[in-house]
């Protein structure tokens, strides 16, 4: 091993990657030690080079607490080597794999300065697009610190490495592996791979095979096991799995608002005493729900057949296909009509799809489609049923309006009284999603006091629903 790279007095090794090896270094100009980073490619490029020391240049200018600053950047017989702030500690990754997993508190605790700098660095149009446990240093008073934007990109230059991976195969975004594409949004899912880490001490995706491993991350959702799902609150696991998201748009809009949903679990009730409390505690709320994954949207299936079903040219082979493309949908539909009501109806035992949708009609397809796969996907099922009946009950009373008024009325007042009968009691449904244990305790208190649950007799109901039904758009605003 060479005793100098550039001008600098190379003093030890302190760890190497497959492209790169980093040393402990001195610089006699300025007498301080260093952190030097040699990178090594394969194929030698001197365009690529070029490329890499125009961006080194430009991450050098990032100057936040939380970021180890770039001195120097440069090439030296074709080969590049970067300059950083020596931090005495360990990285992140030596960290884990001494101490094990990290209660909440502490794993939140590293994040946000980390979230911090990444904020700092997307405003500055700089993606990290390699962050990574190894990439995070804890220095001796326990502060992290990411470094290595070596391989960062202009948020406003459309990543594409044609067949080239640049960065972690473990720590890579979904639309990375199969698009080649980065975005500032690419970076909130790896740092929700880093405190997937951080919560359970083992990678989200495990691994030595490569190609298994991007294959799993594009292809497959990222989720806590059950067992180790229990283990934390449930807040905490909805904040997770919205960074790990596979569809960007899923995730977090920013690393800034990852950093607040943190900053929200840390202290829930903590908002601060406001003149109008009405307006805080509609703050309040809105804030829970940002938090929480979206309330449940239909599926594409869902979607396909109710604008198949609502055409004047229905056809049964298409409603029939739509439906087969959703197993749930189509298992749920088979057994419904191989009921013991249908078949005492004449319908005997069907093994068709098509055969289902004509015994059951097209109306009523519409309805199982959006009243049982609707909520097919919740996780947590305790709160699944009570949601079914809220659900339902918000969907029969639109039924119902849509049939009284059906008589006389255009389609357009027709759809106007569908949406303003289902969203009457939208408050309640909105209650029953984002806040189950609060609408548990106040079912409780309507069984203790015998209160009704129409709204204008019952406070916790009517106030609870009402807020939330406030911040949302009104039913006239469908309109067109």
């Amino acid at each position: 091993m060479s005793k100098h790279v550039g001008r600098f007095e190379i003093i030890r090794e302190l760890g190497r990657g497959a492209q790169s090896i980093v040393y402990l270094a001195r610089d006699p100009h300025l007498q301080r030690q260093v952190a030097i980073k040699t990178v090594h490619f394969a194929r030698p490029d001197a365009s690529q080079n070029r490329q890499l020391l125009a961006e080194a240049r430009m991450v050098s200018q990032l100057r936040h607490p939380s970021i180890v600053p770039i001195f120097e950047a440069a090439e030296e017989r074709g080969e590049l080597y970067l300059v950083f702030q020596y931090v005495p500690g360990k990285n992140l990754a030596e960290y884990l794999k001494a101490g094990g997993a990290l209660t909440p508190t502490r794993a939140i605790a590293i994040m946000q300065p980390i979230l911090d700098a990444i904020t700092h660095a997307h405003a500055a149009g700089i993606i990290h697009r390699d962050l990574k446990p190894s990439n995070i240093l804890i220095d001796d008073e326990g502060v992290p610190r990411v470094m290595d934007f070596g391989i960062a990109a202009r948020v406003e230059a459309v990543a594409n490495d044609g067949g080239q991976l640049t960065g972690t195969p473990a720590y890579m975004a979904p639309e990375y592996i199969s698009q080649r594409v980065s975005s500032e949004r690419s970076d909130i899912f790896s740092a929700g791979l880093v405190f997937y880490e951080l919560l359970t001490g083992e990678r989200a995706v495990p691994g030595s095979h490569v190609q298994q491993v991007m294959k799993r991350i594009s292809s497959e959702d990222i989720r806590l096991t059950p067992a180790i799902s229990s283990l934390f609150d449930e807040r905490l696991v909805h904040l997770l799995h919205r960074a790990l998201a596979r569809d960007p748009e899923s995730r977090y809009e920013s690393a800034a608002q990852m950093r607040e949903a943190l900053d929200d679990y840390l202290e829930p009730e903590t908002a601060a005493a406001a003149t109008d409390s009405r307006q805080s505690t509609i703050d309040f709320l809105l804030r829970r729900m940002r938090h929480k994954s979206d309330f449940p949207a239909l599926s594409e299936s869902v979607g396909a057949i109710n604008r198949i079903t609502a055409s004047e040219n229905q056809s049964i082979s298409e409603v029939s296909n739509a439906i087969l493309k959703d197993f749930s949908l189509t298992n749920k539909l088979l057994r419904m009509v191989n009921s013991v009501y249908y078949q005492q109806a004449g319908g005997g035992n069907i093994s068709t799809v098509s055969r289902a949708v004509v015994v059951l009609g097209l109306d009523a397809v519409r309805s199982i489609a959006i009243t049982v796969l609707l909520l097919e996907h919740l996780q947590h099922k305790d709160n699944a049923t009570q949601l079914k009946d809220e659900f339902l009950r918000a969907n029969l009373a639109g039924v119902l309006a849509r049939e009284i008024g059906s008589s006389g009325s255009s389609r357009q007042d027709i759809e106007q009284v569908f949406i303003c009968s289902m969203f009457h009691n939208l408050g309640r449904l909105l209650s029953q999603y984002y806040f189950p244990e609060e609408s548990a305790e106040i079912r409780r208190a309507l069984l203790q006091k015998g209160c009704s649950k129409r709204l204008p007799r019952c406070r916790c109901w009517g106030y609870l629903s009402k807020t939330l039904a406030s911040a949302l758009p009104r039913p006239g605003d469908f309109r067109g």
